[in-house]
């Protein structure tokens, strides 16, 4: 035992110089060229940012990160480095009890310091936790960095690499790169597109949906249970009914209340005008009602018509003395009433004896 801790001692010794040396040209210990990773159907490319460096995001803030040791340059080997450490995990990953790895879509980029052999996977705030803690050899939460890495902040030992996710699949080509449909799936989309690795995890048949169907409306009650089952009435509702009732579920979606007509009423029909003495005769009295009784209907067309309808005694007194013209009388007074008057007037001046007038000669 304690000559395979010392053998392990002596190749970590080794290993440490070997990579020491190769820290010195800073080109080779941090290339650009980082060969891009493919994992659960999209594209993983890294780009190198400055030497010297550590990644924030556009508020200036540094990522949390999970630590990786024993990443020896050269990083750049397909398979091998960073970029497949911090993407896909270690081989040891299974040995330490790592059984889920943190989603890869919250993965903005890693960190490398070539002397110590580290590399730093970071993830956007709120990502890491205790259940991921055996997936890495140590981890830092308490950085509050978001989004995309905006830029970098001097700090000597570490370079800064940003990470462009690339969608391989292209939009149509399977069920979790189609449109949106919200009516069927919650999100959009099965909820196996959502998931790490996206449609990787999903069934050749599209799942069925999530979002729960309405059932049918039932049948509709029995005449005038109702106002959306009495008789369609399209004189006020151009369906027949309030458009509640024609929706899925009938009645369930109305109110209590019946809705108002959605058709504009029509206008109603004209007011009756009246004119001349038809106008008069609603205004009249009783009495004066009585005293034109024999007298026919009047015409719609006026007063002017009016003597028409007079009895012969009637148009007797209209001739006696002290008679005004009837277009003057229609005028200032009208009515059946004023005839009668005017015949009683006329009789009793015709019988009456004339007032002799004598001159005073004081």
């Amino acid at each position: 035992m304690k000559f395979a801790i010392a053998s392990a001692t002596i190749l970590y010794s080794f290993s440490s110089a070997a990579a020491s040396d190769a820290c010195q040209d800073l080109s080779a210990a941090y290339p650009n060229d980082i060969p891009s990773v493919s994992y659960q159907g999209d594209e993983y490319v890294f780009t190198r940012q400055k030497y010297n460096s550590v990644c924030i995001d556009s508020h200036g803030q540094q990522f949390e990160y999970g630590t990786i040791i024993g990443e020896y340059p050269p990083i750049d080997t397909a398979g091998s480095g960073c970029s497949a450490a911090c993407v896909n995990g270690v081989s040891v990953d299974v040995a330490k009890g790592c059984k889920k790895r943190p989603p890869s879509n919250r993965l903005v980029g890693f960190q490398y310091d070539c002397e110590r052999a580290t590399c730093k996977c970071l993830y956007e705030a709120g990502t890491l936790s205790n259940q991921y803690e055996r997936c890495f050899d140590d981890m830092n939460l308490s950085n509050q960095g978001n989004g995309q890495v905006y830029g970098t902040k001097p700090q000597q030992g570490e370079t800064c690499y940003s990470l462009n996710i690339q969608v391989l699949t292209p939009p149509g080509a399977d069920y979790c790169t189609d449109a949106p449909d919200y009516s069927c799936y919650s999100n959009g989309r099965p909820s196996c597109c959502n998931q790490p690795g996206g449609s990787n995890n999903c069934p050749a048949n599209k799942p069925a949906c999530d979002v729960p169907i309405p059932p049918p409306p039932g049948p509709p009650g029995p005449p005038g249970a109702n106002y959306c089952t009495y008789a369609p009435d399209y004189s006020c509702y151009s369906s027949g009914r309030p458009s509640c009732c024609n929706q899925p579920g009938g009645s369930n979606n109305c109110p209590a209340s019946e809705p108002p007509c959605d058709l504009p009423t029509p206008p109603g029909p004209p007011g009756k005008t009246q004119t001349g003495f038809e106008s008069y005769r609603q205004d009249m009295t009783p009495s004066m009602k009585g005293s034109a009784s024999g007298v026919r209907s009047v015409p719609k067309n006026g007063f002017q018509n009016y003597r028409q309808g007079m009895t012969t005694s009637m148009k007797g007194a209209m001739k006696g003395p002290g008679v005004r013209p009837i277009t003057y009388i229609a005028k200032e007074r009208g009515g059946s009433k004023f005839y009668a008057d005017r015949q009683k007037k006329a009789t009793t001046t015709a019988t009456a004896p004339k007032k002799k007038f004598y001159l005073r000669n004081d």
